[in-house]
């Protein structure tokens, strides 16, 4: 019997996925590996690992983005746990609160207090005042980011997907055929209501 597996970190928005609508695709996909929680197996851009806060001074702006204090983290799909390397690229020694926008559940990923959640406001405009305010509150602008810095890249174990797909191929396990996978992709997707 051969197994197929449908393999992405990207959502369904584009058209490249358009192809899976074809009729002979319905019942033959066994597997997925894809950021959602419900794929056979999971797929990242990348993971963060707790460490001790850097010493420096916080007072003092420093590294490229010394005239910048947020990052716009905002994704291009509104997608069930999806997350690009647009998140994860301030974790790398770069002095900017996160603000995020997108389908995760980003307080997962990190505590309250260390990002903001542009969801969490009803219009770009009270955001956009949030940020003003904050910009101008240097002590809570700190603390929010100390608690970001408590975060840095961590190492993703790619040897395991090889292993985890072998495994799966010699027990024949598990079993599953996804009905229609584009279908099921985009059951994860939603449109934006608040732009």
């Amino acid at each position: 019997m051969r197994s197929w597996l449908l393999y992405t970190k990207e959502p369904p928005v584009f058209q490249r996925f358009d192809h899976l609508l074809r009729r002979d695709f319905l019942n033959a996909f066994n597997w997925t590996r894809t950021v959602f929680p419900d794929s056979t197996f999971k797929g990242v851009y990348g993971v963060l690992k707790e460490r001790p806060l850097p010493k420096k001074d916080y007072g003092k702006k420093r590294g490229c983005l010394c005239s910048k204090i947020f990052y716009l983290s905002f994704e291009n799909s509104l997608c069930e746990e999806y997350v690009t390397e647009k998140f994860f690229n301030i974790f790398e020694e770069v002095d900017v609160i996160p603000v995020v926008r997108g389908g995760a559940r980003y307080e997962k990923l990190l505590p309250p207090g260390s990002f903001i959640n542009a969801k969490d406001f009803d219009s770009a405009e009270q955001l956009g005042k949030y940020l003003r305010v904050l910009a101008n509150d240097k002590t809570k602008y700190i603390s929010m980011l100390k608690k970001k810095n408590r975060y840095t890249l961590g190492e993703y174990p790619k040897q395991k997907f090889p292993c985890e797909i072998c495994k799966a191929l010699n027990l024949g396990e598990p079993k599953n055929v996804y009905r229609d996978v584009y279908g099921w992709m985009w059951s994860h997707c939603w449109e934006p209501l608040d732009v």
